[in-house]
């Protein structure tokens, strides 16, 4: 039998994102969340160890971490398996592991368009050259702070937190098509033009070559708040004209889907349903790439039958259980320290054989015993 020991505690208050309050030493609510890993590190005596945490953190609180755990921090961004920006550390006994290998996945590639005639009224919604767009506040020039969009230019998402419209997306609106649905015969231009119009019998431009068609916008069946136009590097929202950097189109924007949330975290499609949209978010904003904890545990050189003991600290939706399972171990005992009922009601309802232990804190009881759940 071999145990194993995962978890990342909740980064909230040492995560850069946290303007006010935010913890850079040692001391306070956040390393308080520490000490459980490390007093289950101390009962639990496992023979593997993994630790996760926002790379933001402040290097002192870094630093006494990687002494705390015995071991040196490793940084791995989620954009080499997935379409999101996610900088993390790991602290773990596997040695020096390297990175994953870089899989080049854009936004483009995670985007969900199957209810995009309904959902935008629109004829036809492409994913191609889909970007990024997160909506923050910025002081203005006469000190109040503003609304202002500002987008990514390399393919990937903003870390997915449980502020969704950090993660926003700009897809510029397919107006029609020139003969077939085939990419070369799409129309995007946001005024009615075809730069591309071809011609049978040997492709694009051959025999008759290229030509401009005007087309009327206002025949499509869309409402103008639906959609928004750049031009010359300005778009204008409710929030005003501001400067963008966009190419020149007519973009929806919206939020991120639950679904491709969960294809950014590169769990399973409806990994997350059964609870309320909104719970699903922040199961996934606050929960752990699968595929780089995939890339970190497969390291664990043991036989895939034998036992295996996990004791998983602020589990949440249970992601390393999934990832357990993905990588072909067949003999697990999962226990999870866990408190939001909806993150436990993900991880169960995909995982019914995980034992729920309840608060994390109940690790610094002299009675602490694994598998015995307190219930004062």
């Amino acid at each position: 039998m071999k145990k194993l020991l995962i978890g990342g505690s909740p980064c909230t208050h040492w995560s850069i994102a946290q303007h006010n309050g935010r913890e850079k030493e040692a001391s306070g609510i956040g390393w308080e969340l520490f000490k459980c890993y490390i007093t289950a590190k101390a009962k639990f005596k496992p023979d593997f160890f993994l630790y996760e945490n926002n790379k933001s953190a402040s290097q002192a609180i870094k630093d006494q971490i990687s002494a705390e755990l015995g071991a040196p921090l490793h940084y791995i961004n989620s954009a080499l398996v997935s379409a999101q920006n996610r900088k993390r550390f790991y602290v773990h006994n596997f040695g020096d592991i390297g990175q994953p290998e870089d899989r080049g996945i854009l936004l483009d590639d995670i985007l969900d368009n199957s209810d995009g005639e309904i959902f935008y009224k629109l004829e036809h919604v492409s994913k191609s050259q889909a970007r990024c767009v997160a909506c923050r506040g910025r002081y203005k020039e006469d000190g109040t702070i503003g609304q202002h969009l500002e987008a990514r230019s390399d393919g990937k998402t903003n870390t997915l937190t449980t502020v969704q419209k950090d993660n926003l997306v700009a897809q510029p609106i397919r107006i029609g098509d020139v003969g077939t649905t085939a990419q070369a015969h799409r129309v995007y231009s946001p005024y009615g033009k075809s730069v591309n119009l071809t011609a049978n019998g040997g492709g694009q431009g051959a025999k008759t070559g290229l030509y401009m068609c005007p087309v009327d916008l206002a025949k499509y069946t869309l409402e103008r708040d639906a959609y928004h136009v750049v031009k010359d590097g300005k778009i204008e929202t409710r929030y005003g004209i501001q400067d963008i950097d966009l190419p020149d189109g007519a973009y929806v924007i919206r939020k991120l889907k639950p679904v491709e949330c969960e294809r950014l975290q590169t769990l399973p499609d409806g990994y997350t349903e059964g609870v309320v949209e909104t719970q699903r978010y922040k199961g996934l904003g606050n929960g752990w790439t699968a595929e780089v904890i995939k890339f970190i545990l497969g390291h664990m050189d043991i036989p895939k039958d034998e036992p295996l003991v996990v004791l998983s600290m602020f589990d949440g939706i249970g992601t390393g259980r999934y990832v357990l399972e993905s990588l072909g171990f067949t003999n697990v005992t999962y226990y999870a320290y866990e408190i939001d009922e909806y993150a436990k009601s993900i991880a169960t309802k995909n995982y019914p054989d995980i034992i729920q232990m309840g608060d994390a804190f109940d690790l610094h009881r002299d009675d602490w015993e694994l598998g015995k759940v307190f219930k004062d």
